[in-house]
This record gives structure tokens, C-alpha cells and sequence, in this order.
């Protein structure tokens, strides 16, 4: 019985080895290569646009929230982003936009809040077609000493009709798709935000 088992599952997993060969699953995929933008230029993603606007530093949290103690530092990108989509989502800005901390940095480290300047509440969903200016913000140690300007990366994304497990449509990530090299202004100097 134990035998005969083995040899179904076996013939399964051959099979379905097979077909996703058969189908290219296998295949290696085409290396892109991430485009290197600025501040101000407009980028998509397919399933997003971001406009970096402005990258600082400061001692003053980024949308005016009292400062912890003890004190820390915050590095904050604001941009316009919209969602390219046809339906609202809140996880393609936090996942696809990311600081690169050094030169060799591949994946990125992604921001500890993300704020609409608006109304200074965290970002909920995106919209489709409905442009947003938000804050993005990254802790830093009290008196960190950053290179300007600085890398953030921000991912492509590619629309899948079926997924292999879930057999969903949804938006995947799909490597690097730009570079953004912003200048940093330091405020922590200033007393006013």
C-alpha cells in the first residue's frame, strides 16, 4: 500500500515537472536593468507613477507628531504617487519604494511609516488614478551622518491574469525598475518643521 503511494506521488510530481517545463516555467528570465531617475522626473511601474519631490533630514518627526525621547533622526522622501491600477491597494508603495543604504544594497530597506501630507494620517489605500502626495520616513540614529544625494529604489511590477497558486489575477514584482538618485537637505538644525 505504503509502495504504491509513493509511486502516485512520484508520477505527480514528475508530471507536473513536465508541464511546467513544457510551458517555460524553467526558463531563465530577461535580466532588466533599473533606470536612473531624479528629483522632480516622474516614474512608472506599471502598477504605480511616483514623483519624488523633495528628500531631507530633520529631528522634527515628519508630519508634525511629537519627537520620541530619546531624540532620533528621520529621513523622509515626499513624492506624488498615484496608483496605475484598476484597484485600490496600500501595499505597492510600502513594498516597491526602498532606500538603498549603500552602494552594493540590492534589496533595499523599506520605510517605517508611510504618511498622506494632506491630512498627516498613514497612508491607507491608493486610489486608482487619484494622484496623492505622501511622506515616506525612516528612523535614524540621533545625529546620523547620510551621503547626499542618495539611492532609493523603487521596483517594477508586472499584471499576472492566473497565479500559479492561487489562480488569482494580481500585480507581482518584477525586479528592479528605477534608480532614484535625490539630493538631501539637513533641517535638524532649524526649530520649525
Amino acid at each position: 500500500m505504503k509502495s504504491t503511494r509513493w509511486r502516485i506521488a512520484a508520477a505527480v510530481v514528475l508530471l507536473a515537472a513536465i508541464v511546467t517545463a513544457a510551458l517555460g516555467g524553467f526558463r531563465f528570465a530577461p535580466k532588466t536593468s533599473a533606470k536612473s531617475e531624479e528629483l522632480g522626473k516622474r516614474v512608472t511601474t506599471n502598477a504605480l507613477a511616483v514623483q519624488p519631490l523633495r528628500v531631507w533630514l530633520d529631528t522634527n518627526h515628519p508630519v508634525g507628531l511629537a519627537t520620541p525621547t530619546p531624540p532620533v533622526d528621520y529621513l523622509v522622501l515626499e513624492a506624488e504617487v498615484e496608483n496605475l491600477t484598476r484597484q485600490s491597494n496600500n501595499y505597492f508603495l510600502a513594498s516597491d519604494l526602498v532606500w538603498l543604504t549603500s552602494q552594493d544594497d540590492q534589496k533595499g530597506k523599506r520605510a517605517d511609516a508611510t504618511y498622506r501630507v494632506d491630512d498627516t494620517t498613514l497612508l491607507g489605500n491608493l486610489q486608482p488614478k487619484l494622484p496623492v502626495r505622501v511622506r515616506l520616513s525612516w528612523k535614524l540614529p540621533h545625529g546620523a551622518v547620510l551621503p547626499s544625494p542618495l539611492r532609493f529604489g523603487l521596483y517594477a511590477r508586472r499584471y499576472v491574469e492566473k497565479t500559479y497558486l492561487t489562480g488569482e489575477s494580481t500585480w507581482l514584482q518584477d525586479g528592479p525598475g528605477a534608480t532614484l538618485k535625490l539630493p538631501v537637505e539637513d533641517r535638524r538644525n532649524r526649530s520649525v518643521p
